[in-house]
């Protein structure tokens, strides 16, 4: 991820962006999915970028929120993270297969 996050003073100039693999990559895992073939490449792109920017911003700050919070709050806080992010995961798998590979934006 550092790669797309560090580089704003050189990204007109690079050329080879290795990360691309990975996310085409992840995108066309979700895609394998029953009803989710049809999902257009920019909603599945979305969907990965905000997982994976979610747990790297949750991952990366687990020192800071663990002194802000203490260690118990931080758990709590952990396993309520860990949740809703499966509860993201879920939401959108089941909408984009019974809306066919589309998900209202009005949602």
């Amino acid at each position: 991820m550092r790669e797309i996050l560090d580089n704003s003073s050189r990204a007109h100039i690079v050329h080879n962006w290795p990360v691309r693999d990975y996310f085409d990559a992840l995108v066309a895992l979700i895609k394998l999915n029953p009803g989710l073939e049809k999902t257009s490449y920019p909603l599945v792109f979305t969907f990965v970028f905000q997982v994976l920017g979610a747990t790297l911003c949750f991952s990366v700050s687990r020192p800071a929120l663990k002194h802000m919070y203490g260690e118990e709050k931080y758990t709590v806080t952990r396993n309520h993270f860990l949740i809703e992010l499966q509860n993201h995961i879920r939401w959108f798998l089941a909408a984009a297969e019974k809306e066919h590979g589309e998900i209202p934006l009005d949602r």
